[in-house]
């Protein structure tokens, strides 16, 4: 799925929560995605294990569908 801005995958008192930080302290623009560590569940009902395999977080999902 493509998306205007970058996505962030964040999942709260994970080592993403740097990233965030790093995006919001340089003014980027970012959505944010919440992942359920436990479960590997996204807010939405979908499954993170789909986009990352390994379940970690964070990942970037690039406005063309890349990722990082």
């Amino acid at each position: 799925m493509q998306h205007a801005k970058p996505l962030l995958y964040h999942a709260p008192l994970a080592c993403s929560q740097a990233a965030r930080i790093a995006a919001a302290e340089a003014q980027i623009d970012i959505e944010i995605a919440y992942v359920n560590l436990q479960t590997g569940k996204l807010e939405d009902g979908g499954s993170y294990l789909d986009i990352n395999p390994l379940g970690q977080v964070s990942l970037l999902q690039l406005p063309d569908g890349g990722v990082v």
